[in-house]
């Protein structure tokens, strides 16, 4: 008996129960009983955390399958009777997990992802996938195999899906196989592989393969390189997945997990940036067209100083060059920059010639960077080969693009709490309160110079002996070189006594090389005079150096670690002009040695293991670099850093014209580098005037 609204009896009338929803995604996590508590909780607090904040109206739940009674996730744990996690391979926990998803959960999804728990899914890729086809076909979708080799027994024209990746079925799909699941697992089995079995089902019974085009394999990212496990070497790969994957496998670490995560996250908020730029763009246009005489119009759109010098980066043939460094390989997060760039200049050509063709190249001659105050603006010049009409041609194109900074974030201040804080310093280091006990082995090899090596020795009176910092000095002294003398050699002796007596509980040695002066061989000498286990410092005398150099030494040098520090080289004063002081830094003051290897500090063990210098080079120059070589070549770390308290105190240069060419024109290209920057010489013979610059130049008119 049906009734209406008011109670009365309403004779064929019929009431619909009223459809019920289903939700968007189930998620059916394969996994066991040992890795509940590793992966399957990375997963729950990666990827699957994110589902919180995703689109909650979307409807994506996760289950794992695994013999586990684990409650430290937020997900259910479904436990399939009979089924054991210790068994391989897991061909019936695998069918059996489907039929348990068919039975329990097909009527309530619209997709179901069958995924393994070392797995990476991004749900917003996956789901603009999956939006965009239609639920009510037969699909089976997923990263497409063929089989590796005939005892796979794949057959013509039949394609499975990858298990590791994620297998995606629909509800049609689910409900043809589900019944022949059983029959499957018994008969039809001819292979170890519960993917390729799986596919097997699906394709016979199912009557669909795997989906096999190209954008797949992306799609459904596997990782065939197992032996990379470290997260810096994955991390192109975890860009390329944050950009444009569905899923990713296989990340069998925590760590790798997480830096996934942590990357898809931030190419998350990179997008919401620029979306909110976006956005702000458009309100600035549209208040430009409402407001268009309005005395404040120009206020948001700020203008590059065209009456100042604009500063801009270039990059070219995978080079970087800036102001601020000198030229180097293009870091990843540049490479992202310029590939955008060349996609956008790609579109905005054919969109503003009204084309329609296929690019088969593109090709970045160079971009040009620079920033104002609210944008960074880019100049991008492109080659680009495409096909029209059937005609092939290649078009050069220069192309200016926009990205606008935000608006400044407000943030609210909170109280810092004070026992949080010291709860996080894990160790306060104070080294005036204890010294390093280590020793600093100074070697210096020398040929004459011993009013050099005076001021030398005050130096580090100053900065090392009177702070307790543990010295021990070796001189390596070449008494029958040219520029040495009976006199010189007497002084240096002198010096270093009146040094050793003033303290006593410090090495002040000198030892003797034959021959020509060696650099390279007066510091192996100095070295082989030193035990493993004692650090050695390799360091010229024209050097100043403060206390805390001295510190950071101690602390960067570690066996396995040698460290380069990058010195600050002052410019010969009587070019520049300006008034001498050893620890300004300034770009008329001096510059950072990047090519420079002389000064490095290293453990005895690691010096050996590198080989030492090479003993045969003559003169100045081309030692350190081979030392610098082979502590590369021999797996011994290299820290380096800029060091504003060691400084090259700017002296005359004598390059020798009997000198290898090759040592000779690295001492002259050296000597020359210290008269001063190009800038300061180019403002200088701008105001000689043309004439008077040609002159000097010798330029004939």
């Amino acid at each position: 008996m049906i009734l209406d609204s008011q109670g009365a009896y309403s004779p064929g009338r019929i009431r619909q129960k009223p459809r019920r929803k289903r939700k968007f995604l189930y998620v059916a996590m394969m996994s066991a009983d040992k890795f509940v508590d590793t992966r399957v909780k990375t997963a729950a607090q990666t990827w699957a955390s994110s589902l919180k904040t995703w689109n909650k109206d979307s409807g994506v739940d996760v289950e794992i399958f695994a013999q586990s009674n684990y409650s430290g996730i937020p997900h259910h744990i479904v436990k399939m009777p009979g089924i054991s996690d210790n068994v391989y391979p897991p061909q019936k926990k695998s069918f059996s997990m489907m039929r348990y998803v068919h039975d329990h959960k097909v009527n309530d999804y619209e997709w179901f992802l069958r995924l393994d728990d070392d797995a990476y899914v991004h749900i917003e890729h996956l789901e603009s996938l999956l939006r965009r086809i239609n639920s009510s076909d037969a699909l089976y979708i997923g990263s497409p195999g063929f089989g590796r080799d005939n005892d796979d027994f794949v057959e013509d024209n039949m394609v499975y899906c990858m298990g590791g990746p994620g297998i995606v079925f629909s509800k049609i799909t689910l409900q043809k196989l589900s019944p022949k699941l059983g029959e499957c697992l018994k008969n039809n089995l001819m292979t170890e592989h519960e993917d390729i079995e799986l596919g097997r089902c699906v394709y016979h019974h199912a009557n669909v393969g795997c989906t096999k085009s190209y954008e797949m394999a992306a799609l459904f990212k596997n990782n065939y390189n197992v032996e990379e496990t470290d997260s810096e070497g994955l991390k192109p790969l975890f860009e390329e997945v944050a950009a444009h994957s569905a899923t990713y496998h296989a990340n069998k670490i925590q760590a790798n997990q997480y830096a996934l995560h942590n990357t898809v996250m931030l190419k998350k908020i990179q997008k919401l940036r620029q979306s909110a730029s976006d956005l702000e763009k458009d309100v600035d246009r549209m208040r430009k067209e409402i407001f268009d005489n309005s005395p404040f119009k120009d206020r948001k759109f700020y203008k590059l100083p065209r009456d100042k010098s604009v500063v801009w980066q270039q990059i070219t043939q995978g080079r970087h060059y800036s102001t601020d460094f000198i030229s180097r390989g293009i870091l990843q997060p540049w490479v992202n920059v310029v590939t955008e760039l060349a996609r956008e200049a790609a579109k905005t050509y054919y969109k503003e010639n009204k084309l329609h063709g296929k690019i088969e190249r593109i090709h970045v001659d160079r971009v040009y960077q620079t920033t104002s105050g609210s944008a960074s603006e880019y100049l991008t010049m492109i080659d680009m080969k495409h096909i029209i009409n059937g005609e092939e041609s290649t078009v050069t194109a220069a192309f200016r693009a926009k990205r606008s900074f935000l608006s400044l974030m407000m943030q609210e201040p909170q109280k810092m709490q004070l026992e949080i804080i010291n709860s996080a310093i894990v160790e306060k280091k104070d080294y005036n309160q204890k010294a390093n006990p280590t020793a600093i082995n100074f070697i210096i090899p020398l040929s004459g110079r011993s009013d050099s090596v005076r001021i030398f020795l005050d130096r580090l009176k100053v900065a090392a002996l009177s702070h307790e910092i543990h010295i021990n000095v070796k001189v390596v002294y070449f008494a029958n070189d040219d520029h040495s003398t009976p006199e010189d050699e007497a002084k240096l002796k002198k010096m270093l006594e009146e040094v050793k007596n003033q303290y006593p509980n410090y090495l002040f040695e000198i030892h003797n090389a034959e021959g020509p002066f060696s650099r390279g061989k007066g510091l192996q000498i100095g070295a082989q005079t030193c035990e493993n286990g004692e650090l050695l410092f390799f360091c010229d005398i024209d050097m100043q150096f403060t206390v805390d150099f001295f510190h950071r030494l101690l602390e960067n040098t570690k066996p396995g670690v040698a460290y380069y520090p990058i010195i600050f080289s002052q410019f010969d004063n009587k070019h520049v002009g300006d008034e001498p002081d050893n620890f300004k830094i300034a770009e008329l003051r001096g510059f950072w040695r990047e090519y420079g290897y002389g000064m490095v500090s290293l453990f005895k063990e690691d010096f050996d293991k590198a080989g030492g210098f090479d003993v045969k080079i003559i003169g100045w120059g081309m030692e350190d670099v081979y030392l610098a070589s082979n502590v590369v070549s021999n797996n011994i770390r290299i820290m380096r850093t800029t060091e504003p308290k060691l400084v090259h105190v700017f002296h005359d240069k004598h390059c020798d014209p009997e000198l290898s060419p090759s040592q000779l024109d690295s001492c002259e290209k050296t000597k020359f580098s210290h008269y001063g920057p190009a800038m300061y010489h180019f403002s200088v013979l701008k105001k000689l005037g043309q004439a008077a610059t040609n002159e000097l130049l010798g330029i004939k008119e």
